[in-house]
């Protein structure tokens, strides 16, 4: 075997090894050395991001990410996004969003890419800050068209193309505006125009022209007749069209008038072209030219009459009571003061024990007022009672109201029996009660008038009222209906029911309750008419068109004072048409059924009772409350609108009455026309 000798250098070498083996417990002879611990791997338990939850484009933010580890591993991470289209992020977490939509932000661990955390992202668009219309103003021609531009902007003042944009105008009727922004002039005047985006708005002011004028031209309403200063039936109406045919709007139409006048002298076309007036006429040739600057002027031609008088001519029959002119020798002057006796009566056989001044109370004091009511004030009754029961020298029985004779007599006796308690010279009619309970069911006048030969102390009593027992029920009715009896009214409900229909047997199936001369059950105005021949509606109030032609009239309740009252078209010399207006709003017509424009017919040549007076009534009711609370003909009158009836044509002449509309307080607008 062969040894490697060492030498003394490789002895001196060695020597410390030997030391540090037997310091390290070495035994007699030296070991191996030991095999090293290796290194833990590294743990990463979770990542956290934090990030906002929305963006605006353009906008910036830097996300964190919290890592949580085990032991000494790293906490670097990586960053990416979903989708970079929408959003980036930088390797410092730094968020930059490019587009609307959403995303997803990571953070993995770089010491273990299987651990990673998320944020959800929100990318918004820019908002609208504000939106510009080109052209910012603009003027049209009617007809003409523009297409506005809109301008979206942020608030940095960047346009932004991808927003919707919804338009609109202020005033439709002068402009319309489609949704691309086209813009069609209608008519003249002035719209807004508006742009919106995202609550953001913008506009442009439009002025609307007409078409310049290029023809003028008569509508409606030449060669009128009329009445002096009222207004022809129909307007004078001109229409402006332009060189197309087309109407302008908002034309300026000037008006001159000779002969008469106008009721404007500058108007404005309608939507139609159309502007109108009324015309005035005086009396005899009128004139009315119309113009436009730069066209041709128009010219109306009519005529004025004055209004005629409408007096009717009673036949024999009817001389001296009717509803034409009153026969002042049979009937008391409504328009003088009146003095009145107050008379209680009784019999042998039936002795009087009401209180006389009962019965004025009931009767004769309301009585009173409701005819001053429905003379507008104008009736002056002064009642003086004698309270105290006269006894006659005969039973209730022995006499008879129901003849001219009878009644004559039973008025002697009540003046015999009484004319040493009164002075009988200061009255001008006598009013009678007789005890309730007699044989005198009704309450009948007597109209003797200056022949009648009943006289004390030198007065003449050719009028008077005797009361029987209904007035116990309706008196004050009772009495306002007998006492138009004195100032020369007629009746005007039928005594003698026709057993026809629509109103089988009804005696006020001619005028219903629009009179207290026909339903003295219910307390209706008097007719205008009955009111106009009393004298308590002026001639100046009357419209009466005694010839071809018409009128234009605004008519007022029949309760209310003063104003135009009626229309009247005479049809014949003893007949006439009559228009006018009822309302329940207030006067004693608060009791009827219904209100407006009310048509009928009075002839002076029919008989009291036989109908001087009938409705021409716009529909005919038989039934149900109206009927039952106001009697036949309470659905009567004419009106305005989708529901009424609106006009009447005379079957006989072809006379029409229509019902153009209301006006203030009552008050119906109507044409009445006369061919």
């Amino acid at each position: 075997m062969r040894r490697h000798a060492v030498s003394s250098a490789t002895s001196a070498l060695l020597l410390p090894l030997f030391a540090f083996l037997a310091a390290c417990g070495g035994g007699d002879s030296p070991s191996a050395p030991a095999t090293p611990t290796p290194a833990p791997t590294p743990t990463v338990v979770s990542v956290t991001v934090t990030a906002p939850a929305t963006l605006t484009v353009g906008g910036t933010a830097t996300a964190t990410a919290a890592v949580q580890v085990a032991n000494g591993a790293s906490t670097a991470v990586t960053w990416s996004s979903s989708n970079d289209a929408v959003a980036t992020v930088s390797s410092a977490g730094l968020i930059t969003a490019l587009a609307p939509g959403a995303v997803t932000i990571r953070a993995t661990s770089t010491a273990n890419p299987t651990i990673s955390g998320t944020a959800s992202l929100t990318v918004q668009p820019r908002p609208v800050a504000a939106v510009t219309l080109a052209p910012a103003a603009d003027t049209l021609l009617v007809g003409q068209t523009r297409t506005f531009a809109a301008t979206v902007r942020d608030a940095t003042g960047a346009t932004l193309t991808d927003r919707a944009v919804t338009w609109s105008t202020s005033a439709v009727a002068v402009a319309s505006v489609s949704t691309s922004g086209v813009v069609t002039a209608l008519a003249p005047g002035r719209a807004i125009i508006s742009a919106t985006s995202e609550g953001a708005t913008g506009s442009a002011t439009l002025e609307v022209r007409a078409k310049p004028a290029a023809r003028l031209t008569r509508e409606n309403g030449d060669q009128q007749g009329g009445l002096v200063d009222r207004p022809l039936a129909d307007s004078l109406a001109v229409r402006v069209t332009d060189a197309d045919g087309a109407p302008v709007r908002e034309a300026v139409v000037e008006w001159q008038a000779t002969g008469g006048a106008v009721t404007s002298t500058r108007t404005t076309t309608d939507g139609s072209g159309v502007a109108r007036v009324q015309g005035l006429p005086g009396l005899g040739e009128f004139t009315a030219t119309a113009s436009v600057q730069g066209v041709t002027p128009v010219t109306f031609r009519g005529t004025g009459r004055r209004s005629g008088t409408c007096q009717l001519t009673p036949s024999s029959q009817t001389q001296r009571f009717s509803l034409g002119p009153t026969d002042f020798t049979l009937s008391l002057r409504p328009n003088v003061p009146l003095r009145v006796a107050v008379l209680f009566v009784d019999y042998p056989n039936l002795p009087g024990t009401e209180s006389p001044a009962a019965l004025m109370a009931s009767v004769v004091t309301p009585g009173l007022a409701l005819l001053r009511a429905s003379s507008y004030g104008r009736l002056d009754v002064t009642a003086v009672s004698v309270p105290t029961w006269f006894r006659l020298p005969k039973t209730d029985a022995e006499y008879t109201w129901s003849t001219f004779a009878g009644h004559r007599a039973f008025l002697l006796d009540v003046l015999a029996a009484s004319d040493a308690a009164v002075d009988y010279s200061t009255f001008d009619a006598l009013l009678v009660f007789s005890p309730n309970g007699s044989n005198k069911v009704i309450s009948p006048t007597f109209n003797g008038g200056s022949t009648a030969n009943v006289v004390a102390d030198g007065r003449n009593f050719g009028n008077a009222i005797t009361f029987g027992n209904d007035t116990r029920r309706f008196g004050p009715s009772i009495m306002a209906h007998e006492f138009g009896h004195m100032l020369g009214l007629v009746d005007l409900y039928a005594f003698s029911p026709t057993t026809a229909p629509p109103f089988a047997g009804n005696q006020f199936q001619l005028v219903g309750a629009w009179s207290f001369m026909s339903n003295v059950f219910v307390a209706g105005e008097l007719l205008t008419w009955e009111k106009r021949k009393l004298g308590w509606i002026d001639e100046a109030q009357v419209d009466c068109l005694e010839s071809t032609g018409g009128v234009e009239a605004v008519l007022t309740p029949n309760h209310v004072p003063g104003g135009r009252k009626l229309v009247a078209v005479p049809l014949s010399p003893s007949r006439v048409l009559v228009a006018e207006v009822r309302s329940t709003a207030g006067g004693l017509d608060a009791n009827l059924c219904s209100g407006g424009v009310l048509v009928y017919t009075v002839d002076a040549a029919v008989t009291t009772g036989n109908g001087p007076v009938r409705v021409a009534g716009s529909r005919i009711s038989a039934s149900g409350d109206p009927f039952t609370r106001c009697g036949p003909w309470a659905d009567a009158t004419f009106g305005f609108g989708p529901a009424p009836v609106t006009s009447y044509t005379e079957p006989g002449t072809g006379t029409r009455i229509t019902v153009l509309g209301t006006a203030a307080q009552g008050a119906y607008r109507l044409r009445v026309t006369r061919p």
